[in-house]
């Protein structure tokens, strides 16, 4: 079991690489390359972020919301578009209703609610907040990459492959350990937490989304498909839930109280959703 796991979260992690390292290139082309009036521009093209943001989430991967949150802590997207890849995001859902033969119509409902949740709270907040974070003059102040401008005026490449290589590491060790309790517990004491046909089940699978790995999409949807798991509570743990990129944001952004306001909202989102359909199902 300890070697499987262990194996498990290696290949987990990397697997995120690619999509690591190229965030990370794309932070430190910002970093050496770009000027202030550059930053402006980018920051207020930014607005339809959310809209792009939640239509490239619902690919099955975690990639994506990892390299979405390492953008955010710099400062390059807004908080809008970060929530809509979080809510966006499907990990292995989708490959998982698809092999085991489930109805393409309620697949596409999944994906629609997952859609349209990181869309709809995605431009609320922006609209709300109406400002993005971070500025190119406090790169180096504020940038929670740690390291990064120690780098400055050396390779690029070379930068990001430290900042890769980092966060990687960081992320197996974390994997790992989440693998191994998620296994330990098992899935009947998932199933008696999550208290399936209850008001209760939304609340108790966002809570379990914020475990951050991609393999709690895998026992969400694998309780649904053994009818241990409401549909409402399987949108609520599947929206709340965000793979690696919650690790990343925690990461990288060391500004706790900017964390905690954005975890805030993804609960508040993902629990709202998953309640509206208990309540239409069981009424």
């Amino acid at each position: 079991m300890f070697l499987h796991d262990l194996l498990h979260a290696a290949l987990d992690g990397l697997r995120l690489i690619p999509f690591l390292f190229v965030s990370y290139v794309i932070i430190e082309l910002v970093e050496h390359k770009l000027d202030v009036r550059h930053i402006a521009f980018l920051q207020r093209s930014g607005r339809v972020g959310p809209l792009v943001s939640s239509l490239l989430g619902l690919f099955p991967q975690c990639g994506f919301s990892a390299a979405t949150a390492s953008l955010y802590s710099y400062g390059i997207v807004s908080r809008g578009t970060l929530l809509a890849a979080f809510l966006a995001t499907s990990d292995e859902m989708l490959p998982i209703l698809i092999a085991n033969r489930v109805s393409g119509r309620l697949i596409l409902f999944i994906l629609a609610i997952k859609a349209l949740s990181g869309m709809l709270t995605g431009f609320l907040v922006d609209s709300i907040e109406n400002k993005k974070k971070g500025t190119l003059e406090t790169r180096c102040s504020n940038l929670h990459i740690e390291n990064t401008c120690k780098y400055q005026g050396k390779h690029i490449f070379l930068s990001a492959l430290y900042q890769t290589i980092k966060i990687a590491v960081f992320l197996i060790v974390v994997i790992f350990l989440v693998d191994l309790a998620v296994e330990v517990l098992g899935f009947e004491t998932m199933h008696e937490f999550v208290l399936k046909d209850s008001i209760w089940g939304p609340l108790l699978a966002g809570v379990l989304g914020f475990v951050p790995s991609c393999a709690v999409s895998v026992v969400f949807t694998t309780l649904y498909l053994q009818n241990c798991m409401s549909l409402g509570a399987l949108l609520s743990g599947l929206l709340v839930g965000s793979g690696t990129g919650i690790l990343i944001l925690i990461r990288t952004n060391r500004n706790v109280k900017d964390n905690l306001v954005t975890l805030l909202l993804l609960y508040i989102a993902g629990v709202l959703v998953g309640l509206f359909t208990e309540i239409i199902l069981i009424f």
